[in-house]
């Protein structure tokens, strides 16, 4: 056509002269784009009827917002993630996820990369070759554990009932442990001695290795039901505290044979959310496939401190903020809503028992907990977000809570 050849392009408004008003929902939009500092990355997996995803939220505790980044599609159906320190090309502090699920491999991705395509690196074989003597999973991938103090480790478990240590910097798999009888759907790295991983597994059994040692279990105990998460106590080293499938919680010492507590938090029903507050002594949260979420103090024993519905259905997973004390969030099965964050404070019986309790901080280097100096910062900060969100509620000002994602 005659005459197009003299048109003037602009790949942006903001560079066409001619355009004087500017678009202030880009400008807003690039706002909500920006990670600040004090803003804290969650990711979440999520399975749907016809697609698999892979989101990243961003929360921010002063404002009480949280909304999606982004988003990554999956090739498989995930059943756990794993936040990833280390860059496997140079060995430098990166933002890595591992995702394993009903596939013999896993994805890791690059979460500061929007849009990505494809993974930055799988582990295990595909599925479109298998080796007859190959030391890669064989089934679906059930937990994952990155050891944070050999940051090139990363271990899972499987329902092929084995455990492999995968080295990410080479790409393969360095060790493989077959000991179990039974599908390993929990692990966990000690905070302080690096060799040392938990791992729990469906026939009732808790068990710990020395990975210098992978196919000799240093030590063993047999538990309610089928375990379904294991934590340390990073406030005492010494002990972990698992879950199990018939509604019980137990706390053992590593050195002794016997529990320490046993607690029947979820009558008859399994017990799939475990976390223990980063900087708070004692502040334990559990969730259930019963729908309820529920907050102990474990200081001395196990004391009931509250409950609460959050309406995401049969809850998955729980976790708490590395940052924040008193900061969780939680995933369900509900259709509606799947993910929910927020702060333990809301409730008055928490704020009554942990308010005036002295945060810890952990020091790897010193494999130590000492009393953090932001103890008394964090005390004032939390007061006047308690404060702001009652001050919103007394007006009538809906709090806002998610924004969704713009297609």
């Amino acid at each position: 056509m005659p005459g197009l050849s003299s048109v003037a392009c602009f790949s942006s408004n903001d560079d066409d002269p001619y355009v004087t008003l500017r678009d202030e929902e880009d400008e807003s939009d690039m706002e909500d784009f920006l990670i600040q500092t004090d803003d804290n990355v969650i990711v979440v997996a999520e399975a749907n009827n016809n697609q698999s995803l892979l989101k990243f939220y961003v929360f921010n505790e002063d404002e009480d917002d949280c909304f999606v980044h982004h988003d990554i599609l999956l090739s498989m159906v995930p059943l756990c993630v794993e936040w990833i320190g280390i860059n496997t090309d140079d060995n430098e502090v990166a933002n890595l996820v591992a995702v394993g699920g009903n596939s013999t491999s896993i994805e890791v991705w690059d979460v500061d990369v929007v849009d990505s395509l494809e993974p930055e690196l799988i582990l295990g074989d595909s599925g479109k070759k298998k080796k007859k003597a190959s030391k890669n999973h064989t089934g679906d991938v059930l937990d994952l554990a990155w050891n944070s103090s050999v940051k090139n480790i990363l271990a899972s478990s499987s329902a092929d009932k084995s455990v492999i240590l995968w080295d990410i910097c080479k790409r393969k798999a360095v060790t493989k442990c077959s000991v179990f009888n039974e599908k390993v759907q929990a692990l966990q790295w000690h905070p302080f001695e690096s060799n040392n991983l938990l791992s729990g597994c469906c026939d009732k059994t808790v068990r710990l290795f020395d990975c210098r040692t992978p196919d000799a279990v240093t030590k063993e105990w047999t538990l309610h039901g089928e375990v379904e998460k294991v934590i340390w106590n990073h406030f005492d080293p010494f002990c972990f505290i698992a879950s199990t499938d018939d509604g019980f919680v137990q706390c053992y010492d590593a050195r002794s044979d016997s529990s320490i507590w046993t607690l029947s938090a979820h009558p008859s029903s399994a017990v799939t959310g475990l976390s223990l507050s980063s900087s708070c002594p004692g502040l334990m949260v559990t969730g259930s496939v019963d729908q309820n979420f529920k907050v102990w103090d474990i200081l001395k024993k196990p004391v009931f401190v509250g409950e609460q519905k959050l309406d995401v259905g049969k809850i998955c997973s729980v976790s708490s903020s590395p940052d924040s004390p008193f900061v969780v969030c939680c995933g369900g099965d509900s259709k509606k809503q799947k993910f929910k964050v927020f702060n333990l404070l809301d409730m008055g019986s928490v704020t009554r028992t942990f308010g005036k309790r002295k945060l810890m901080a952990i020091n790897k280097s010193q494999h130590s907990v000492t009393e953090t100096e932001r103890s008394q910062e964090w005390m004032e900060r939390t007061e006047k977000i308690s404060s702001k969100r009652k001050v919103s509620k007394s007006k009538g000002k809906k709090i806002k809570k998610t924004k969704c994602e713009k297609k």
